[in-house]
């Protein structure tokens, strides 16, 4: 009896205590994920979570905790020796203007969180140069060491040798199933909207799970809890609006936010139906609600809708229409409860939906012998598209000051619609009409992960967990356990070591077609009984060195990939009557490389330099006679260089230039001629490709984009700027695709050339943006 009300009757400042609570920005009351706290005396440190929490042991006496978060400035907070537990709401200032002394941009955290997360900056992709004055947040990621781009001027991502469909992007925890609009050149996010951007490319916690190669975690901003806010931007080819604002002030908040091309409004009215009247343009919109349900409560309900439309039609005698549609639709609904100083429980239902459609039709009128008319029409049409409905629960349990425990479940049920060809035909006689469709797929996949992040002393920690994931598809469960480990280590003052080991499963495939522009026309679908889950694992080695502004840091991985899907030679989306299983063959692949970085972390001028080595093969036993053969985007050498300066009060200057190795491309080894017979016989040329895909190379990629802002008015919300842009400034004319050309000889044999064709010389832009 005595000995269990000892505790009780020691001091305060002797039992052991929890500072725990939010940080949020001053001006909004908007949570800020990844702030960083740091109690000095002990060196116990901590970060916030994706909804700005945070818990902290303290040792006995006074504390001082210092709180600090890129573009706000540090604040401290004084815990006195004789409170006990306490919970506090960190509120920080932002800092004046753009591109402040503490602004920066892929800022890995500090070793208070073992975790090789990049963390984007929002406010410096906004100053990046981009295509057409279009702010582009994977255009950004892709200056990044290990990242690298398809096309010329596309949004697409190759991490560390991997696919695009090896990318999980998660919108307020949601998957985003096709984040492109424009054909891949322009993507669906819009900065304006976002709070925070991360990216992991190796040494994935246990918390993650579903691809190969990379996590891209965007988080919408909650909407303004203190005063109205208005930001918008007037382009060459879209504008966008956004609005948030409180419906209660600190209780509850909205954000909307818009944006549309009108890229068919400026070509409609030059164009007559004899050219083709054409229809061209995309739209975004999102919408988010935040509600303080309680001091331990909070509600959020999230919203996304976006969609391209592309086509043409023409009247005359015969009418005709082509129409090419793709769009996404996202739903999150979340509550998170901190339920103690040492317990947060985030739980989340998501809804996300993508759908493709092309549409072709004909119809026109014909006279016969005897002056009859007879009207014929024909047309076809193509839908696919993927549904997943899903329920998940994360806890974030803080036993000690050793010790960060993360558990967590999540329950996702699929909808598979790989594809369904209708063509149909009328002549005025006789109708056709039939669809050829791949059967529909129900799919449903389970996850269960535990991870700690451990720290063994002053300078080492461990994050190492559990992964473990269930796929049910046509009767065939898929089970796996996946291990990882991620080991960091400070051995000196601004030295940081890591060592990182991740499995990972991937039970979707995109099947993409050797184009590689990101068609919508790339199709999802499961795992099945012919076609099992994707595997892989990745290691890596790394060492960073921070030093005054600067912070210099490389990387060293590999990785191996198993049950990739590919394309039998010929085969299509568009191949009458086959299901996808009988056109896929499987292989393996296998990418390593160096990833090197040096940044200027802050000041007038910031940026980095990254060079990055890397090696991407590919073997299929049914591609190439079974050889291996090098990745389509195979790049070995990419170099990236990003400057962004003030100038002076109202005027901002940047800069990017990029430098990467050729696409792989193959191309024909030999032509010959060869003689159709038929009732009309006619001569065709057949061109070899000898055995060996992909054994040739693109020349070089390298660009120089530009860009200067004007401020007319520049304070915290009060924001109205010109910006004057050039992309690819030296007018570098880089090949977007190669064509084989042919002219005929004096005697009789063909004459055969490669010729390349670029589509973006230089490209000035032009914009205005506002905020107030």
């Amino acid at each position: 009896m005595i000995c269990a009300l000892l505790p009780a009757a020691l001091p305060a400042a002797a039992q052991p205590r929890t500072l725990s609570g939010y940080v949020q920005d001053a001006s909004s009351g908007e949570r800020l994920i990844g702030a960083s706290l740091w109690e000095g005396r002990t060196g116990a440190g901590a970060v916030t979570n994706a909804y700005g929490f945070f818990s902290l042991r303290l040792p006995p006496g006074e504390a001082l905790v210092a709180v600090s978060y890129i573009g706000y400035r540090t604040d401290t907070l004084r815990v006195g020796a004789s409170e006990g537990s306490v919970q506090r709401v960190v509120e920080l200032a932002p800092t004046a203007g753009v591109l402040g002394e503490v602004e920066v941009t892929a800022e890995r955290h500090t070793l208070g969180e073992p975790t090789l997360t990049t963390r984007v900056s929002i406010q410096e992709v906004e100053q990046i140069p981009a295509l057409l004055g279009e702010t582009d947040l994977l255009k950004a990621m892709q200056l990044l060491p290990g990242v690298k781009s398809g096309a010329e001027g596309s949004g697409g991502l190759y991490v560390r040798g991997g696919a695009p469909d090896q990318n999980l992007i998660l919108l307020d925890g949601t998957p985003v199933f096709n984040a492109f609009h424009l054909f891949g050149f322009v993507s669906v996010f819009n900065t304006d909207a976002l709070r925070s951007v991360d990216l992991l490319k190796g040494g994935f916690p246990a918390r993650y799970g579903g691809r190969l190669s990379s996590v891209i975690e965007v988080a919408m901003k909650e909407g303004n809890m203190r005063r109205r806010a208005v930001r918008g931007s007037i382009g060459i080819v879209s504008s966008r609006l956004t609005l948030e604002a409180p419906i209660r002030r600190d209780r509850t908040s909205f954000i909307l936010s818009g944006r549309r091309t009108y890229i068919d409004a400026l070509t409609r009215p030059f164009l007559s139906y004899e050219q083709g009247k054409p229809t061209a343009y995309f739209y975004d919109a999102s919408a988010k609600v935040n509600h303080i349900l309680s001091p331990r409560d909070r509600l959020y309900l999230s919203v996304y809708a976006g969609s391209d439309r592309f086509g043409s039609e023409t009247r005359g005698d015969w009418r005709s229409t082509g129409s090419l549609g793709w769009g996404n639709t996202t739903a999150a609904f979340r509550w998170n409860r901190l339920w103690s100083p040492r317990l947060f429980a985030n739980t989340t239902l998501t809804h996300s939906r993508f759908g493709l459609g092309v549409k072709i039709e004909e119809r026109g009128a014909e006279r016969d012998a005897d002056g009859f008319e007879r009207i014929i029409a024909s047309g076809a049409r193509y839908d696919s598209g993927i549904h997943s409905e899903g329920a998940k629960t994360d806890v974030d349990w803080i036993p000690s000051g050793r010790h960060y425990v993360r558990i967590g479940g999540a329950l996702t049920r699929y909808r598979f619609n790989p594809g369904a060809l209708n063509y149909r035909s009328e002549t005025g006689v006789v109708r056709f009409d039939t669809t050829l469709a791949t059967s529909s797929t129900r799919a449903v996949e389970g996850a269960a992960y535990a991870e700690d992040d451990v720290r063994l002393g002053r300078s080492v920690r461990l994050n190492a967990g559990l992964h473990a994931a269930l796929f049910a598809v046509q009767g065939k469960p898929y089970l796996s356990a996946q291990p990882r480990a991620a080991l960091f280590v400070a051995p000196a003052s601004g030295w940081t070591l890591h060592a990182s080991y991740a499995d990972m499963r991937q039970h979707i495939h995109l099947l993409s077609h050797a184009s590689g522009l990101g068609l919508p026309t790339d199709l999802w679908v499961p795992s099945t009984r012919t076609a099992p889950p994707e595997r892989s694992w990745q290691a890596g080695v790394g060492v960073e060195y921070a030093f005054g502004r600067y912070a210099v840091s490389a990387e060293k991985y590999y990785k191996e990939m198993h049950g990739l899907l590919a394309y039998r030679e010929g085969a299509s989306y568009l191949t009458p009557g086959a299901d996808w299983e009988d056109m896929v063959t499987r292989g393996r692949g296998w990418a390593g490389g160096l990833e090197l970085l040096l940044r200027r972390r802050t000041g007038r001028t910031t940026g980095w330099a990254s060079y990055t080595y890397a090696r991407s093969m590919r073997r299929f036993p049914e591609i190439s006679r079974g050889l291996a053969f090098p990745d389509r985007y195979d790049r070995r050498h990419d170099v990236s260089l990003v400057v962004l300066t003030r100038l002076g009060r109202r005027l901002d200057a940047s800069l990017t230039w990029v430098y990467l190795t050729g696409n792989a491309v193959t191309l024909p080894v030999a032509l010959y001629e060869t003689y159709r017979k038929g009732v009309l016989g006619y001569f065709q040329t057949i061109q070899y490709f000898g055995e060996r895909r992909n054994g040739y190379r693109m020349p070089s990629y390298h660009r120089l984009d530009l860009g200067l802002t004007y401020y007319f008015a520049r304070r915290p919300g009060r924001e109205h700027a010109l910006a004057l842009g050039a992309y690819n400034a030296y007018n570098r004319l880089n090949p977007f695709y190669l064509d084989l050309e042919r002219t005929p000889r004096d005697d009789g044999s063909m004459d055969a050339r490669l010729k390349g064709y670029a589509i973006f010389p230089i490209v000035p832009s032009l914009s205005y943006s506002f905020e107030f």
